[in-house]
């Protein structure tokens, strides 16, 4: 297990350390007009982390496998504002438990 999140861990940073030198390339007026931007994601690379280290084996497996994983995270807490970033990241892992992951997305009746 302690495998997989040391794999999770490293994808995150190698993600933030591509985020990061891609910010080192804009101008200076650039990155602080980003800068909530850029604070935002370092959130919730930090809490992907932290959160991530308590998920189960099979959903760290399904989510290793997304191509950006901070982005993803990060389009997901953009589309529940309602929530805190906390609480959307613990959602966003939840989305990839054994019971969401086989439900048919065409079925459309309420169980």
């Amino acid at each position: 297990m302690q495998d997989i999140v040391d794999e999770l861990i490293q994808k995150i940073d190698s993600e933030w350390q591509y985020y990061y030198i891609d910010q080192l390339t804009q101008s200076k007026a650039n990155i602080f007009a980003n800068s909530d931007l850029i604070s935002k994601k370092r959130t919730i690379s930090f809490l992907l982390k932290k959160i991530g280290r308590r998920m189960s084996e099979d959903i760290l497996r399904r989510v290793l496998y997304l191509e950006d994983l901070t982005d993803e995270a990060f389009r997901f807490c953009n589309d529940h504002p309602e929530d805190s970033l906390e609480d959307s990241i613990r959602i966003f892992f939840q989305s990839f438990s054994d019971e969401n992951c086989r439900k048919d997305p065409m079925d459309t009746s309420k169980k």
